[in-house]
This record gives C-alpha cells, structure tokens and sequence, in this order.
C-alpha cells in the first residue's frame, strides 16, 4: 500500500460488459486514482460468463471478482461481506443499488462503522424506479432504503440526477461529479464516405430507440445517402421488437448490430457522421462523452443531462419524443461535412476540459478524504 494512502474499496454489481455504463466509470475511476493519488484502491464486484474473455482488463487494478449463486438479478455472492471486513478499507464506493452488493457494503458499515458513498448511476430516476418496480419495493423493504439512510453521501453525476435524488425523499448529502471520458489521440480530419447516424448502448425500452425509428421513417426517403445503426447487446427483448417495428414500416437502411468493446467501439464512433441519444431517461450517458471526444457532434434527448451540447454548438439537445429528434436529425442532416466536423471539434475541446479522467479522480479523493476524516471525528 501507498505510504500514509487510505484504502478505498470500489463495490460494483457488475465488473463485466454486462454492466455497460456502470463498469466503465468503475474501471476509469479506480484506475486513475491508482496511477494519480495517494489511495490505495482495491475493486470488489460480481462478474458472470464474460468474465473468462473480460478479465484481463482489470489486469492493472486490485480486483476481487464474485460469482453469483441463485437469481441473477439479486447478485448473490457467498462471503462478499466477510471479504469486506477482511480487506479493512477506510471506506467504501458503492456503485449502482437494488442488488446484494448493496446490502453486504451495509452490513460491513454495520460491523466496521466505517463511511461508505453512493453512486445511483441514474437508478433513482423516475423512469428507472417504473422498472422491476415490485421486485424494488421488496428491496427497498428488505434493505435498500437502510443501505441509502446510512451511506456518508450520495454521487450524483447531474443536476437533474441531483434532484431525483432528493425527490426519492433522501435527506442525504449530495455531491455532484460528472463522469469523466477518455479522449482517444486519434481524430479525423474528414468524415467517412457513408454518412451514418448512429446509437450504441444497451438495446433496452428506457433508451427511446421506438422513437428514434419512428424519427428515421420520416427521414430515410430524403437522405438516401445516409444509414441508421443501433449498436448495442438486447436487454430484455427490446431488439426484436425493433426489428420488427423496422420491418413494419419498411426501412432499408437500418442496421442492428451486437454490442462492442475496445477497439471496436472507438472504431464504431469515429465511422459516424452524428451521434444520437433518443433515451427517455439517463443519468449521464457515458456515450454522449465518447462520442464528442471521437469529434463526432451529437443530438441527444432532454432524459440525458447534455444541456452543454447547445451551450458549446456541438449538437442538439431536444425534447424527449419522436418528432423533436426528427427535427434534430434533419437539420444536423442538412449540414454540410465541413460544418459537422467544425461541432465535432468543439465537443472534443469542450471535453479535453471538463472531462478529464485525472481531474475526475482527483475530485473523488478529496471527498473520499474529508468523508473519512469527519466519520473518524464523529466517533
């Protein structure tokens, strides 16, 4: 361990691809806290099938892996508590909610009397709450509002994530850090041949891909010379029923692919002439980020915080539903190349500056430090 450091233990559901968003800010945040500060970070997290191909990625952080026994989407994991109270950290970063990990971070706060914070990653949104919502009043019974009532402080990515937050009725302290974004060394200085629209995330009803083919119904005819292209794994069965939406209004130029990582995924943002967020509800977006750091301009919906994407000119940020995205789309559509690539580049600068990883993690261990001095201060 880093002389005079403090341990810090990252609690995640998930440390596989399966967990999307959530594994990325994980691995990024705790990553760059082991190369930039003074903590000593371990990561403790349940990992599934993927995790033989994944693994390796986590080769340069600290990393106890768990498999789940029983239902997937309670994530149950033998000794995780035990785990925790052996490793002793000074406290914990508990990141997303509704699942066992949860409730072992509790119970070690419980044995330890040690501070621990919370990162929702967007679960307290009112459209998030709408899902699974009898399996979360369960667990809200069983464990998770006690999990919320004793965390030290909450995380919140945005304002608007800020105020569900409190909306949820958690009298809790709040402190609002964005997520931070890699911002490759790579960038085009003309766009590709084919002009593409694309979305890529998790292939789930909350995202507002039904809208964004409606939105593309009306525009396919006009630009023949640009393809749509949804990228992203099927989370519960939400792909067929596009694909067979696509089908029933006959668009041909519509291409659904599987989910991608590394190199792949950057390789998918920079062949995009724009990038499209439809969600009804996102905390943060991680991809909106990457996608303007790739200088790829972006029109997203009013469920994600993007608001900056109007306030630095590189995109759209319009109203959740069919036909402002429609809107959206056609006039970016009507741009010319040079005057995309222009809104692309301003979103790469804009996110040189404000979304570093370093300055992120920075920010985290000065909260990380003055939590624990107060909860050493309040024994």
């Amino acid at each position: 361990m880093k002389r005079n450091s403090f341990l810090v233990a990252h609690v995640s559901s998930s440390l596989t691809s399966s967990g999307a968003g959530v594994t990325e800010v994980v691995y990024q945040l705790s990553r760059h806290q082991n190369l930039g500060s003074s903590l000593h970070v371990v990561v403790v997290g349940l990992v599934d099938d993927c995790w033989a191909n994944e693994s390796s990625q986590w080769s340069d952080i600290e990393t106890i892996p768990f498999s789940t026994i029983g239902p997937k989407q309670f994530g149950y994991a033998k000794n995780l508590t035990r785990t925790l109270v052996e490793l002793n950290p000074d406290l914990v970063h508990l990141h997303g909610a509704w699942m066992y990990p949860a409730k072992a971070v509790l119970d070690w706060h419980r044995v330890t009397k040690r501070p621990y914070i919370i990162s929702v990653h967007g679960m307290l949104a009112p459209v998030a709450l709408s899902y699974g919502s009898i399996k979360k009043r369960i667990v809200s019974y069983l464990y998770q509002d006690d999990v919320f009532l004793n965390a030290s402080m909450m995380h919140s990515t945005s304002h608007q994530e800020s105020v569900d937050i409190m909306t949820y009725g958690l009298d809790i302290p709040v402190v609002q850090i964005p997520n931070g974004v890699v911002v490759p060394k790579f960038v085009r200085n003309v766009e590709p041949e084919l002009k593409k629209v694309i979305t890529l995330g998790r292939v789930h009803k909350k995202k507002g891909l039904k809208n964004l083919l409606v939105a593309w119904s009306f525009l396919e005819s006009s630009f023949p010379d640009w393809e749509l292209e949804i990228i992203g794994p099927d989370d519960g069965g939400e792909l067929q029923i596009l694909k067979n939406l696509a089908m029933q209004m006959k668009l041909r130029r519509v291409v659904f692919s599987g989910a991608v990582f590394g190199d792949a995924k950057w390789y998918k943002y920079h062949s995009a002439s724009i990038f499209v967020l439809p969600t009804l509800s996102d905390n943060f977006a991680i991809t909106v980020a990457e996608s303007l750091a790739c200088a790829v301009p972006v029109i997203s919906s009013k469920g994600a915080p993007w608001e900056g994407l109007n306030e630095f000119k590189c995109g759209k940020w319009v109203e959740v539903g069919e036909y402002p995205l429609r809107k959206g789309l056609e006039e970016m559509m009507q741009l010319s190349s040079t005057e995309r690539l222009e809104m692309g580049f301003r979103g790469r600068r804009w996110m040189e500056n404000s979304f570093s990883w370093s300055k992120i993690a920075t920010h985290f261990e000065i909260v990380y430090r003055d939590t624990i001095i107060k909860s050493t201060q309040d024994v």
